[in-house]
C-alpha cells in the first residue's frame, strides 16, 4: 500500500532552508544569474545544504512571491500620480 508523503515535514524543511535560499538568491542576483530551480538548488548544495528539486521549486515560489511583494511595497518607488 502506498502512503502519501508527510507534507508537514516538507513545509518545515522548506522553512528551515528559507534563510539559506534567500542568501543564495541574493548571491545569484549579484552575479546576474537568473533565479531558477536548478541555479538555486546548485547554490544551496554548494553551500552544504541537501535540497530536492521539489523543495527548490517551492523555495523559488516563495522567493518570487516575496520579491513581488517587496517590489510593490518599496517606499523608494515614485508614484507618478502624486508628483
Amino acid at each position: 500500500m502506498r502512503t502519501e508523503p508527510d507534507r508537514t515535514a516538507d513545509r518545515g524543511d522548506v522553512q528551515a532552508l528559507l534563510p539559506a535560499a534567500t542568501t543564495a538568491a541574493a548571491r545569484l542576483a549579484a552575479t546576474e544569474t537568473q533565479l531558477t530551480r536548478a541555479a538555486l538548488a546548485e547554490a544551496l548544495r554548494t553551500d552544504g545544504f541537501a535540497v530536492s528539486t521539489a523543495r527548490a521549486s517551492t523555495l523559488i515560489k516563495i522567493l518570487k512571491a516575496r520579491s513581488a511583494t517587496n517590489a510593490t511595497a518599496d517606499p523608494t518607488t515614485v508614484d507618478s500620480t502624486h508628483t
